[in-house]
């Protein structure tokens, strides 16, 4: 095996490893269609878990492919009638409050960070309120509406990244456009706000990824560890009868080895793929940042 094999391999076990912990049997490609097309709509992990693992068991009793069985990944996801996980209002501030700090932290530390080195005091002007509010719309709707995003993001990507770019740049706009001063404060306790707020953010964020609070992993429905195909056909499931196309798949649905979605010691968590560099994403961009501008500054004459 060649070299861009093994890489080849070794990334394909990679992307797929939420796939292949839970339902082994499956096609990498189908089974993370379909795990995509759940996530989508909402569905929560237990139940995403559920689906895979029956999908799995039915591969290998029955001897034919996932997609000989339940055709297309995605229209076969939409045709389960699986019930979604909506947010409240109070888990929403709880999670865009870290968020929300981190970014008005970073703001406030490259807008004093760069007084500092012109040695004047901040000029808050009518453009940095705009670029602010421009911002706090964006992550709202996010918060609030993040399906169609998160959609758009996975089936258009291009499109997605364009939209970025001119939200981004009508960000500075705003700040080039309306030079009008609104108030003046000296840099230095502005900047020590701002990483206040960032450092703030930023801990809140990572104590919430650590404790789980914003995890909803896709767990394997068997108690005992094992993937789909310990699921055989005639499993009690709470509709009775047998598992056939993942019809009847709910959270909490019973099976000769226990319940389904359950978060117990023995269900099978798929590891996050990520981890927290989520987290430190905002940080590391204002040391970037600060950095360039660090450099532009003392470039200059």
């Amino acid at each position: 095996m060649t070299p861009l094999h093994r890489i080849r391999d070794r990334w394909d076990a990679f992307a797929h490893q939420t796939e292949r912990t839970i339902a082994p049997h499956v096609d990498g490609d189908w089974a993370e269609a379909l795990l995509l097309e759940l996530r989508l709509r909402g569905v929560p992990g237990d139940a995403v878990g559920a689906v895979l693992a029956e999908v799995d068991a039915h591969v290998v009793d029955s001897g034919t492919s996932a997609r000989e069985s339940f055709g297309d990944p995605v229209a076969y996801a939409r045709s389960l009638e699986l019930p979604t996980a909506v947010d409240g209002p109070r888990e929403l501030a709880r999670t865009g409050a870290p968020v929300a700090a981190q970014v008005l932290g970073m703001l406030l530390t490259l807008w004093a960070a760069a007084a500092l080195l012109a040695s004047g005091p901040l000029t808050v002007t009518a453009g940095h309120l705009a670029a602010l509010l421009l911002l706090a719309v964006q992550l709202g709707v996010l918060l609030l509406r993040p399906d169609p995003f998160l959609r758009t993001a996975v089936e258009h990507p291009v499109v997605t990244w364009l939209a970025l770019m001119t939200l981004m740049g009508l960000t500075v706009a705003a700040v080039l456009a309306l030079p009008q001063p609104v108030l003046s404060s000296p840099a230095g306790p502005v900047l020590v706000v701002g990483l206040l707020l960032l450092a703030a953010g930023t801990a809140v964020a990572l104590r919430r990824h650590r404790s789980g609070a914003d995890l909803d992993p896709v767990l394997s429905p068997l108690p005992d560890g094992g993937h789909g195909a310990d699921l055989r056909h005639g499993a009690e499931t709470q509709h009775g009868g047998d598992i056939q196309h993942g019809a009847d798949i709910q959270p909490g649905t019973k099976t000769q080895h226990g319940t389904s979605g359950q978060h117990g010691a023995g269900a099978r968590q798929a590891t996050p793929r990520w981890g927290s560099v989520g987290v430190w994403l905002v940080p590391v961009w204002t040391a970037v940042l600060l950095v360039m501008t660090t450099a532009i500054a003392t470039a200059t004459p």
